[in-house]
């Protein structure tokens, strides 16, 4: 069995942990990448808690909500744990 192309997952991380780009629209567009790669990401310790921080975004925050700084914190993490090791991060 191939190994998942995470280019388009690592693009989106970089962006949004870059501030290129925090709107909930490139937030829905990175459960979409993740799910479509990873349809278990929920339970996949990689990316468990980048899905909860995805499912309560908020641009602004709020109550129980995460906001864009803490959303890119957490898309640094991943990043750092799936470029280093995954297939389809820059330079594979």
């Amino acid at each position: 069995m191939a190994a998942p192309d995470n280019t388009e997952i690592v693009s989106l991380l970089e962006r949004i942990a870059s501030g290129k780009d925090r709107t909930v629209k490139i937030a829905r567009n990175l459960v979409t990448a993740i799910l479509t790669q990873y349809p278990k990401a929920d339970d996949d310790p990689r990316f468990e808690q980048l899905m909860y921080v995805l499912a309560s975004y908020e641009p602004k925050g709020g109550d129980y909500l995460y906001n864009s700084d803490q959303l890119a914190q957490e898309c640094a993490r991943v990043l750092a744990g799936i470029s280093k090791d995954q297939p389809g991060a820059k330079g594979e």
